[in-house]
């Protein structure tokens, strides 16, 4: 039997057919996706952001955004009325990332997903834009975050973005929330078995254009990293060992078999932490250190 995979094989038929037979079954190109600075049948609604003009259908959109349902369905509104949106307050990358999460983009039929690198971005504008299910779904994306099975760079790239990419401050359990997410990444880049492949990730960035503030942001993340737990440990005065009901990071309390339990005092925190937890990174020190970053 011949095959174009190789020659005189006998591949049963049903592994025959699960081998690739087009592109679209091995890596997305750039013409499996949606152009938005184009018109089509249905979308023929333009979104005007600074110099660029991307077209959406107002049917979806409208159906996902109380916000653009009041503005493209009512011609109270003067873009009602024009049948058009300007944006003069964002960058036409950011609104371009919104469109693809919210619109058909891979083969015109599956939205983008919601992944590290535009998490940030569509929360903050579905905030903005009153796009209730797609918030709930980039909350549900947060609250389940494992950085432990995610790639090394996309957690990185995480970090990075919930540092300069998101601010909401008039949301505290939402805040909350970005924190915890926020921690778990830097205590996963921390690990020492990350270390050879953030030692790659540096290297690689080097070979990059280093003017750009993202890059020369990542660049000081990574070195501060590969310090070590030196920058976000714990200030602990072993001096001062403390007999407290449990450790206030990890909630461990004490052994019912009469272990030994000791407590130290951290002195950036306040908290008292176990020995188990005195290595793990200070929410005061990585505070500091971030404000000292963004400043």
């Amino acid at each position: 039997m011949y095959s174009r995979y190789s020659q005189m094989t006998n591949f049963p038929v049903n592994v025959i057919l699960i081998q690739p037979t087009t592109s679209h079954e091995t890596f997305p190109t750039d013409s499996d996706y949606v152009d938005f600075e184009a018109p089509s049948k249905y979308r023929t609604y333009p979104i005007h952001v600074m110099d660029k003009t991307f077209y959406v259908d107002s049917h979806v959109f409208s159906k996902n955004s109380d916000f653009f349902r009041a503005v493209m369905n009512n011609t109270r509104f003067i873009e009602g009325s024009l049948g058009k949106i300007e944006i003069f307050d964002e960058k036409p990358e950011d609104i371009l990332t919104l469109i693809r999460v919210v619109s058909p983009n891979y083969l015109a039929l599956y939205p983008t997903e919601v992944c590290e690198s535009n998490i940030c971005t569509v929360l903050r504008l579905c905030d903005k834009y009153l796009f209730g299910n797609l918030k709930s779904s980039c909350l549900d994306f947060l609250e389940n975050y494992d950085p432990s099975v995610r790639p090394l760079h996309s957690v990185l790239y995480l970090f990075y973005s919930l540092a300069f990419k998101l601010h909401i401050d008039h949301d505290q359990e939402l805040s909350m929330l970005l924190n915890v997410v926020h921690y778990s990444c830097l205590t996963e880049l921390l690990k020492p078995s990350n270390i050879a492949e953030m030692l790659k990730i540096r290297n690689d960035m080097m070979k990059e254009d280093m003017s750009k503030f993202r890059n020369q942001i990542i660049k000081k993340i990574v070195d501060a990293v590969l310090q070590g737990n030196a920058i976000f440990e714990h200030r602990l005065s072993f001096n001062e060992e403390v007999q407290g009901l449990g450790c206030q990071q990890c909630m461990k309390l004490p052994s019912n078999r009469r272990k030994p339990f000791v407590l130290c005092l951290c002195k950036a925190c306040g908290r008292e932490v176990c020995v188990q937890c005195r290595k793990k990174p200070c929410w005061n020190m990585f505070e500091e250190w971030l404000n000292e970053l963004r400043s």
